[in-house]
């Protein structure tokens, strides 16, 4: 290895130089430290003492530096232009870092975008509509149960029998209390509920049937025929139900036969629009279009193919149709149009109530209570209906 010359120490003015002077005055021990020292290649500055001889200098690093590395301010110009600043890094890493108030999951519940608790809401929806559903069976068919029960076994004897005076509050003898006649409330009772459960039943019955059909032809047809259906039904949907109601019972004249008939006008206009809908979705699909092709005739096609897929329609329309029923029966009954005495019906037993209802509130309170839980039992069946037969409906509203 190459030694380095030793340079002349360059001499100093101490007139002009103050360094010069604090120099000349050090102690002789220093002045050989100092003379002891290597004086830098530059030429200029002295060496530390126990610097490296053999160390090269800052001219000669420079020399003897890769030729091929980029300089800073080639780097800087050569960087990636979408790397983040460290300003933006920071940030970054500030946003991202969970903090004390922000502990991680400690599941892999919403680490998977959500997914799991949206099906545990549905499915406790869905547990909710089924209790729903149970308790409103329940109550419906309890109600039916008892009404037969009471009218075959003659529980609080005939309807029309005099059992007391008139106005008496429920007692042993007559547990509901005595109309306006003395006859017991709860044998009439009876008698209400099953006059209107059987008319509504039937009228709904009636309403399925001219419904289901006209919708499903209406559906699978389309064009002018579909038109003219749909355009009949608006006109007879834009009466309200119990003007509607009246209307037709005025015509025919007071009793079951226009109740009955009064139900029917008023629930057909919607079974058959909400029918037709599902029909016409069911006609576009590929197995009608294929038995269409292979020559199969249109009523075995509407009968086989599309009249079982809107099976679930018709008994959600139906449920609805129903609850609508048993409310314009109790209408037109509270009215005078309904079912006439000696005969009974929830809302003829109401309306008799209500003359009363003053001094003797118990005539009124049995059958409203009664009317109220029917028509709720039968609205919560086709709510239920609706969600397993609509399976969307049931995924909007969690």
């Amino acid at each position: 290895m190459r030694r380095k010359e030793l340079r002349p120490r360059p001499t100093r003015n101490p007139e002009t130089d103050p360094a010069a002077r604090t120099t000349g005055m050090a102690t002789p021990g220093a002045e050989l430290a100092a003379s002891g020292a290597e004086p830098t290649a530059s030429g200029g500055e002295l060496a530390e003492p126990n610097a490296d001889p053999t160390a090269p200098g800052p001219e000669l690093a420079a020399l003897t530096a890769d030729p091929m590395a980029p300089s800073p301010e080639l780097a800087a110009l050569t960087a990636d232009p979408m790397a983040p600043s460290p300003e933006l890094a920071a940030l970054t890493a500030n946003q991202t870092a969970p903090g004390p108030e922000s502990p991680a999951p400690k599941s892999g519940v919403t680490a998977a975008g959500g997914s799991l608790p949206r099906r545990i809401r549905r499915a406790a929806a869905m547990r909710g509509y089924d209790g729903l559903f149970r308790t409103a069976l329940w109550v419906l068919v309890a109600l039916v149960l008892v009404t037969l029960v009471g009218q075959l076994a003659g529980i609080g004897g005939r309807p029309d029998a005099i059992v007391g005076p008139r106005l008496q509050p429920p007692a042993a003898s007559w547990p509901l209390g005595t109309d306006n006649l003395g006859r017991s409330l709860l044998p009439r009772l009876f008698q209400g509920v099953g006059t209107t459960l059987l008319l509504s039943a039937l009228a709904v019955t009636c309403t399925a049937v001219i419904s289901t059909a006209l919708g499903v032809l209406a559906g699978y047809r389309g064009g002018r025929t579909a038109e003219m259906i749909l355009r009949i039904g608006d006109v007879l949907y834009a009466f309200p139900a119990i003007v509607l109601a009246v209307l037709v019972a005025a015509v025919l004249g007071p009793g079951r036969t226009a109740a009955l008939a009064a139900i029917v006008l008023v629930t057909v206009p919607l079974m058959t629009r909400m029918v037709g809908i599902a029909a016409r979705a069911v006609a576009r699909r590929e197995f009608v279009t294929a038995a269409r092709i292979s020559g199969v005739r249109a009523p075995m096609i509407m009968l086989r193919h599309i009249l079982p897929n809107v099976a679930g329609t018709v008994a959600v329309q139906g449920t609805y149709a129903l609850s609508v029923g048993i409310l314009v029966e109790g209408g037109l009954s509270f009215l005078g149009y309904g079912v006439q005495l000696p005969d009974a019906s929830l809302g003829l037993l109401i309306q008799e109530g209500g003359l009363y209802m003053v001094g003797a509130p118990w005539l009124i309170v049995a059958p409203g209570v009664v009317l109220i839980a029917a028509i709720m039992a039968v609205n919560l069946i086709g709510d239920s209906l609706r969600d397993r037969f609509e399976p969307r409906e049931t995924r909007s509203l969690v």
